[in-house]
């Protein structure tokens, strides 16, 4: 019957497969279930502002699950285990599994409201991303931030100029096809340099990570430059 329900596709995998392979797996998705995050969905009587708020009110954090042309999921989360998880480094880009009914999801931070009183920070409401069925053809876009290096092997720089980063405030576009390998942020190294310019082909990114021209760029777009400063 579960098999039959089409949420457990990964066991399904698993018979088909060869007996070391599914050995494999099968630790993998045992992992994955022991270590998730459960959450719990929240009925049509738990979806109002008021609700929300008594929610928060029992320790709770309400929430929803996007993403992969699938329907929106509203949830809520033990705020206490939520807490646990965001203090991780990297939390934000991390890709997680969330136990819902039983399913495995894995998922992303999307978008985080947080409440903040001197000492006290909290989720007050999360959303996450579904990670696509299919990330080779419908990969996850994000934005990366970046880390400067080698910025005194620039002549402009040696002469008391400076780098401009282009993306430095919201980061540099991506498109992520790997679940396991997101890195926390891309360097730009400045002795890779043409003329003080770094593009992105300058730019070395891990495997299942691509760069992402925004509308209207050349692939090889600029993201940063060497500039003096003007007497």
């Amino acid at each position: 019957e579960r098999l039959s329900s089409g949420k457990d596709h990964m066991l399904r995998s698993l018979l088909i497969a060869r007996p070391g392979t599914a050995r494999s797996s099968l630790r993998r998705v045992c992992t994955a279930a022991a270590e998730a995050l459960p959450l719990h969905r929240r009925g049509p009587d738990l979806q109002s502002g008021s609700a929300n708020a008594w929610l928060r009110e029992q320790g709770r954090t309400p929430g929803c699950i996007i993403g992969d042309k699938l329907p929106q999921v509203p949830f809520w989360v033990e705020r206490a285990a939520l807490d646990r998880l965001m203090r991780k480094p990297g939390f934000e880009l991390s890709s997680l599994h969330l136990s819902l009914e039983g399913e495995i999801i894995r998922a992303l931070p999307a978008e985080i409201q947080r409440f903040e009183n001197g000492h006290d920070t909290h989720a007050i409401h999360i959303t996450f991303q579904r990670w696509p069925r299919d990330a080779q053809r419908s990969p996850v876009k994000r934005r990366l931030h970046s880390r400067l290096i080698n910025e005194i092997k620039c002549p402009a720089v040696k002469q008391g100029g400076y780098v401009h980063e282009f993306y430095s405030r919201l980061g540099i576009p991506v498109l992520l096809h790997d679940p396991d390998n997101i890195p926390q942020h891309l360097v730009i190294d400045m002795a890779r340099h043409d003329n003080g310019d770094i593009r992105a082909e300058h730019i070395d990114v891990p495997p299942g990570v691509t760069l992402r021209p925004q509308h209207g760029q050349p692939a090889n777009f600029l993201v940063a430059r060497a500039k003096r400063i003007r007497s």
